[in-house]
This record gives C-alpha cells, sequence and structure tokens, in this order.
C-alpha cells in the first residue's frame, strides 16, 4: 500500500494532465460527456470554448500537483504511517478537484456578467 498510493498519484495526476489539455486547446467540442457540460455551456459555444479553456488549464495545473505531491509521498512513504499517506493522498485529490471545479464555476459566473446576463 505504501508503494501503490504514491504510484497511484501520480498516475492520476497524469490522467489529469492528459485530459485538461485538449480542453485548454479548445479541441473539445460542446458535449455532455467530456469538459465542463452546464446547461450554460452547452447553450452557447463561446462560453462552452471559454469555459472550458479555463477549466482545462486548471486541470492540467493541479494534475502538475498531484503529480509532484505523488514524488513528494513516494519519496517519504518509509518515514510515514499508511494511515497518513492515505490522508495524504485523499486530501490532494479532493483539494485538487474541489479547486477546479470552484474555480470553474466563478470563472462561468464571470462569462455570464461579460455575456450581459
Amino acid at each position: 500500500m505504501k508503494d501503490l498510493l504514491p504510484a497511484v498519484q501520480v498516475g492520476v495526476g497524469v490522467l489529469f494532465v492528459l485530459l485538461g489539455i485538449p480542453l485548454a486547446k479548445r479541441r473539445v467540442p460542446p458535449n455532455r460527456w467530456y469538459g465542463f457540460p452546464t446547461p450554460k455551456t452547452l447553450s452557447d459555444p463561446h462560453i462552452w470554448y471559454e469555459a472550458n479553456e479555463y477549466a482545462g488549464k486548471l486541470f492540467a495545473r493541479m494534475g502538475l500537483f498531484l503529480m509532484v505531491t505523488g514524488a513528494v509521498l513516494w519519496q517519504w512513504r518509509a518515514q510515514l504511517s499508511e494511515q497518513t499517506l492515505l490522508t495524504a493522498f485523499l486530501a490532494s485529490e479532493l483539494v485538487s478537484v474541489l479547486v477546479v471545479l470552484l474555480l470553474s464555476f466563478h470563472r462561468l459566473g464571470r462569462l455570464k456578467d461579460d455575456e450581459g446576463e
């Protein structure tokens, strides 16, 4: 378990980066399965691409954060208990997802204001 959690952390970080890059580069058209699908983003392609570019950049940054924390956890795994490793793993995963969601919804709200709504 002590070797697995840091490796999973790095793997999830790589996945975040790989999923975030196409969004950040505006390569993902509006859809309900991949991206930031809300009623507002799905109703207007301009808002879709603006919101997903921002969310994709955040997703990629959070992926890098997870990769770094996974590497740090790997280095410290011998000194940390399994409970501490698990707590650090879950906390960093949860914080990453929450940061992406909160900042993305905040940006979406600003896009609505910018559009005059």
